[in-house]
Parts: C-alpha cells; sequence; structure tokens
C-alpha cells in the first residue's frame, strides 16, 4: 500500500516538475482607464511602461493590458485622444503593452454622436470593458486603476 502511494507521488512529481521547470510564468496586469483625464491616462501610461521596465530589469516576462471603457475610450480615439502620439509609441514599440476598447461604449457614443467613433490601430475590441476586467481578474491577472 505505502509501495503504491510513493509510486504514485513519484509519477505524479515526474508529471508536474517539467511544468515547473518551464518558463516563468508572466506577471500580467489589467490597467483601467475609465475617466476623460488626460492626466490620469497619462498616469496609466507611465504605469505601463514602469511596470514592464521594472520587470525587464528583473529578467521577468510581463503582460499589461490598458482597458476603456467609458469616458476612457477617449484615450484610444483617433479623433480626439490627447494622447493618440504616446498611445501609438506603445503600439509599434511596447508589445508587451495592449489596448481594449469597450464596444458597448462605443455604440452609446455611435448613438449620441451619430458617426462611427474612429479607433487608434492596434487597438483590440472587447465586447464589455468592465467585464474585461471582471474575467483576467478571474483569470489571475492583477489589477490596477491609476
Amino acid at each position: 500500500m505505502i509501495r503504491h502511494a510513493v509510486l504514485a507521488i513519484l509519477f505524479a512529481l515526474a508529471v508536474v516538475s517539467p511544468a515547473l521547470a518551464g518558463e516563468p510564468q508572466p506577471h500580467r496586469v489589467a490597467i483601467q482607464v475609465s475617466e476623460n483625464d488626460p492626466a490620469r491616462m497619462n498616469l496609466a501610461l507611465n504605469n505601463a511602461i514602469n511596470i514592464v521596465k521594472t520587470y525587464q530589469g528583473r529578467k521577468q516576462p510581463v503582460e499589461v493590458r490598458i482597458v476603456t471603457f467609458g469616458p476612457g475610450v477617449t484615450l484610444v480615439r483617433a479623433d480626439t485622444s490627447p494622447l493618440a502620439t504616446r498611445v501609438k509609441s506603445f503600439v509599434d514599440g511596447v508589445p508587451e503593452v495592449s489596448f481594449d476598447v469597450c464596444d458597448n461604449t462605443l455604440a452609446a457614443l455611435h448613438k449620441a454622436e451619430g458617426k462611427e467613433i474612429p479607433i487608434l490601430d492596434g487597438v483590440t475590441h472587447v465586447e464589455a470593458g468592465a467585464v474585461t476586467l471582471i474575467d483576467l481578474q478571474e483569470q489571475g491577472w492583477s489589477y490596477l486603476r491609476p
């Protein structure tokens, strides 16, 4: 009986050990941008780049998702973003950082403004920004709201 238990433990370790010895899991953080405030938007971008630089300096993988919804979608609007150039530089040069825009918010803006809302290239559409944040947290992502 003990022999079987020992064999079962050894088998489990043989299966699990290679996974543990593989690539380290990335640090993952979701940053909420839900206000049309250039200072807070800039703070979110500063947080993102500082997080990336810190973990890169430690030689550790990192992923950052900036999730925009409500008034915060202004950050990624091609027509009104006060930080469009900076967002483009992230999209083009910082692959560890990605941007999401809430389709629920875009639908409401389309209705209110009577036109399609142009979004910067490289931004991913998500059904609902708030739900995306919930989903990411349930998947183990850290959450930050600057």
